[in-house]
């Protein structure tokens, strides 16, 4: 994914609940975020639909390119 991309994935915002909620926006930037030698990650910084910038993790649950 690159700077311009819409993106949408979900999350589960209740502690307790199943249901997931559906999240829609756009790519702003990205960064490599390293935990160790071995594992890193990328993050990209999304404008969501609410108009909200927000860290998503590309291993975010249901993240996928919409165009």
């Amino acid at each position: 994914m690159k700077i311009g991309d819409l993106v949408k994935w979900h999350w589960f915002l209740g502690a307790s609940s199943w249901e997931a909620t559906d999240f829609q926006g756009i790519v702003m930037n990205s960064s490599i975020v390293r935990f160790s030698d071995r594992e890193k990650i990328m993050v990209f910084k999304v404008l969501d639909q609410e108009g909200n910038l927000c860290d998503v993790r590309e291993d975010a649950p249901g993240l996928e390119l919409v165009a």
